[in-house]
């Protein structure tokens, strides 16, 4: 599928308050919309490039679960979003090659739960994406995400410090 589907739902659904992706192959998704205010986006394995361009000034929740682990390395898969008023982050899975996430400035919640993609984790690119984090009410980290951010880091964000926690 090209991008017009995303160009279509940006087009032509103006009220649209939620969207649910599931197993939906796309080789580049742009989604502009003023109306929505959350986007869930279900994947499983796919061995296709994808690209996905998310944008709305409604946007308060975002959850993705990508299970896409046997992948090749060399397929390009990508996220960009701005969503400005983000209020809760989910995801859960593999990480993509390029997460683009900009600044989260309101976000309450956010859940954190990687899975191993091949022998290795990529923490250095779930570091980039929680350095998208702000400001957050509410973190929740696998332990294993948390053990490497608090192991790598020589002074972890002003974010994750936590009194009476040790690191």
């Amino acid at each position: 599928m090209d991008d017009g589907f995303g160009k279509w739902i940006s087009c032509s659904c103006k009220f649209i308050k939620e969207l649910l992706s599931e197993n939906v192959h796309v080789g580049s998704f742009p989604l502009e919309s003023s109306s929505l205010e959350s986007f869930t986006l279900v994947f499983t394995y796919n061995s296709d490039p994808c690209h996905f361009s998310i944008s709305g000034e409604k946007l308060a929740e975002i959850s993705i679960e990508w299970e896409n682990s046997q992948a090749s390395s060399s397929i390009t898969k990508s996220l960009n979003a701005y969503t400005p008023n983000l209020k809760y982050f989910k995801w859960i899975g593999n990480l993509l090659n390029y997460q683009n996430l900009g600044k989260f400035m309101r976000l309450e919640k956010a859940h954190i739960f990687l899975k191993q993609k091949g022998d290795e984790y990529d923490f250095d690119n779930a570091f980039e994406v929680l350095c998208s984090f702000y400001r957050v009410k509410s973190l929740v980290l696998s332990g294993r995400l948390l053990r490497y951010c608090s192991g790598k880091v020589p002074c972890m964000p002003h974010w994750m410090v936590l009194p009476g926690c040790a690191y």
